[in-house]
């Protein structure tokens, strides 16, 4: 807990907002890889976008967030979340494929994030993909939970590791509940295990 606490009120300072605009058209926004969540409760759309270091004018990559009544007009951007200091993962790095879900009155923000200086067990080094000229060995790349108590942050780390085993290269992880057990569903990275799959693992 502590250790936790430390980390979220490092990042708390690096939340400050880039200016909001009104009436945004998808047109006139970057969106990669976004998430809609529909919070009932308010009769709000939250669409949640990760952002690199350059996008949010700093040394730490992040998730934006905007929100919408009507699925067409959008307010935003608004800083929900910046990779902190102390994390397993380089905060210059990228955040990718954000998503937020509501679950037993907490808000839970899963993102892929990265550390390209530590890389992780391989198939055989023939049949490593090759990227400019050069093989593309996997790296610490893992989905990450993080929670809230609004769907508007600002969102804290649970823990510091990946939710799936850290020597897993993963991405694009998810929420699903069955029979009362929340899972992370998530992508094994092709990169590691040549033909990517699909898993699941229990929270």
């Amino acid at each position: 807990m502590p250790n936790r606490w430390w980390m979220f009120l490092l990042a708390a300072p690096l939340l400050a907002q880039v200016p909001v605009k009104t009436g945004l058209q998808f047109s006139e926004f970057y969106s990669h890889d976004p998430f809609i969540l529909a919070h009932k409760a308010t009769r709000t759309y939250h669409l949640y976008n990760g952002e690199g270091a350059r996008q949010l004018g700093g040394r730490r990559a992040g998730v934006v967030a905007y929100k919408s009544k009507d699925l067409l007009h959008w307010d935003g951007p608004s800083k929900v979340f910046v990779v902190p200091d102390g994390l397993w993962a380089d905060p210059r790095q990228g955040v990718w494929a954000p998503e937020v879900h509501q679950y037993r009155g907490r808000y839970y923000l899963l993102a892929a994030l990265h550390n390209s200086n530590t890389l992780l067990p391989y198939a055989e080094e023939d049949k490593l993909p090759v990227y400019n000229g050069k093989k593309a060995k996997p790296h610490l790349r893992g989905t990450q939970i993080f929670v809230a108590d609004s769907p508007e942050g600002p969102f804290e780390p649970l823990g510091n590791s990946p939710a799936p085993p850290s020597e897993l290269m993963t991405l694009d992880g998810t929420l699903y509940v069955e029979d009362g057990v929340p899972y992370m569903v998530y992508a094994h990275e092709w990169i590691q295990i040549l033909d990517g799959t699909m898993e699941a693992v229990p929270l």
